[in-house]
């Protein structure tokens, strides 16, 4: 839609920004300078348009931008009780019937409605993902095994992601990808295709597909696919290998390992706490290049290392 306004009004670039709380956020952009760019989110100082009241003002980086350009560009806010933002077009030349178009405030109240559609959907979204955890919930804690499952597997990617370095971003796709890995288990009756090739292929595939179509990332998605998926081709469901498995998915594998061991080995004797740690982490290096992806074993070694085995066994149950 950026890319059609901005070839409308002979615009050379464009950008869609959105105001969250205090702070231009960038929504879309095309072709656009990176100057320009930082002046707009205010990330060299003060951002170029400010909102106050009900309204947009040209702050003082703003009036610089535009002399720089040395054309005003187009700008078209859209403002609702719940959406603020607006869309600017850097323009070739100056031209005052664009701006008395009628077709302006169309395109503003669509963005705008866009907008609030957007977050319309994804609070049903989110409420339709956490009724999906709590089935899987009530599925998990019927079995003694597996009754902090989901949990563990979240506290311990948190831990994993601090440890490897992923950024906020990353970091939120690998939890809700932990948090949601198994919820194909609500829906895999339901996909009778599936149902009776066996829950290992069957839970993959259905959980990715209850949240295809729901507002989001297609890393948690592609993650819950193929999350049983060896680096060596010989998982499942589609004997993916290499890096056709994702990110997301090559984390959520060794951490169901993980997890797997300390639910199958609930009662140890303290005096074997060391031993059994220490024969987790070999299996882990034994399935390096073949079930998992060997970059990761280092980081989960020292992530077990540090927790000791009652420290790990606990991790998320609390």
């Amino acid at each position: 839609m950026l890319l059609y306004i901005i070839n409308s009004f002979q615009g050379k670039s464009g950008a869609v920004i959105e105001l969250k709380g205090e702070s231009p956020d960038l929504i879309a952009s095309n072709n656009l300078d990176e100057s320009h760019l930082k002046a707009l989110l205010g990330l060299s100082g003060e951002a170029a348009y400010t909102f106050s009241g009900n309204s947009f003002t040209v702050s003082g980086s703003g009036k610089e931008l535009i002399n720089q350009l040395g054309v005003e560009p187009l700008f078209l806010p859209y403002i609702t009780d719940e959406i603020k933002g607006y869309i600017w077009i850097n323009r070739a030349e100056p031209n005052k019937s664009q701006e008395s178009n009628p077709v302006l405030e169309d395109i503003s109240e669509i963005v705008a409605k866009l907008f609030e559609f957007r977050d319309v959907n994804k609070a049903f979204s989110d409420e339709l993902l956490e009724a999906f955890y709590k089935m899987l919930r009530a599925i998990e804690v019927k079995r003694e095994k597996t009754k902090y499952h989901s949990p563990r597997m979240v506290a311990f990617v948190e831990m994993f992601g601090m440890l490897f370095g992923l950024d906020n971003n990353e970091m939120n796709i690998l939890k809700t990808t932990a948090k949601l890995h198994d919820i194909g288990y609500v829906g895999a009756a339901g996909i009778s295709s599936l149902a009776s090739i066996g829950s290992e292929l069957a839970h993959p595939i259905a959980g990715a597909t209850m949240i295809s179509n729901l507002p989001i990332h297609k890393d948690v998605i592609e993650g819950i696919k193929t999350h049983h998926e060896w680096v060596n081709g010989k998982g499942t469901p589609n004997e993916l290998k290499g890096e056709d498995i994702p990110w997301t998915g090559k984390i959520i594998a060794v951490y169901e390992y993980v997890v797997d061991f300390f639910e199958s080995n609930p009662n140890i004797d303290p005096s074997k706490e060391d031993e059994m740690l220490e024969k987790l982490k070999s299996n882990l290096i034994e399935r390096a290049d073949i079930q998992f992806d060997m970059v990761l074993i280092p980081t989960v070694i020292q992530q077990l290392t540090m927790l000791g085995w009652s420290g790990c066994a606990q991790l998320g149950v609390d």
